[in-house]
């Protein structure tokens, strides 16, 4: 997996042939109970790996985004049942990057959106989190609407309200 991190950090392309049974298998694995949270993160920490080079060719957004849509119920999943606050905020960064990709909100029906925010919510309330982990959250947010886009919250605001708690 590390290696997959690493090559995917240097050029995504050669993996292009097999992106597809990469989503699939991830999403088996992250699917199975079974599996330790260690290697959810792992996994998590991969998929935004390759998400974040994709995200950049809109080639690979058409041609993978019917995958990537296929991990929001696994990673919905995790945030509702995790009880660690590293793999929900690593579900989190993945959820940036594959609404980056596809919007949620095309896929997803009204009722599955709210219970993703309330979801995020239950995260971004339960946890002490870093900056960047408050403004992957709040970017979560403002990509499902559930921040209003007058509604000016910068990455100051998010700092100073870390001081004030």
């Amino acid at each position: 997996m590390a290696d997959l991190q690493t090559f995917t950090r240097l050029c995504v392309r050669p993996l292009s042939n097999h992106l597809s049974r990469i989503f699939y298998a991830f999403r088996k694995r992250l699917n199975d109970d079974n599996v330790t949270d260690v290697v959810s993160l792992f996994i998590l920490k991969s998929l935004e790996t390759i998400l974040n080079a994709l995200v950049k060719d809109e080639r690979a957004i058409l041609q993978y985004q019917d995958d990537v849509v296929e991990l929001y119920e696994p990673l919905v999943h995790i945030l509702k049942q995790s009880s660690s606050p590293s793999l929900s905020h690593a579900a989190i960064n993945v959820l940036v990057y594959m609404n980056k990709m596809c919007p949620c909100s095309v896929y997803v029906n009204t009722q599955r959106l709210q219970n993703i925010i309330s979801t995020i919510v239950h995260v971004y309330v339960g946890s002490s989190a870093t900056q960047e982990q408050r403004i992957n959250m709040l970017t979560v947010f403002g990509q499902l609407g559930a921040l209003s886009p007058t509604l000016s919250l910068s990455a100051a605001d998010v700092s100073s309200q870390s001081t004030i708690n």
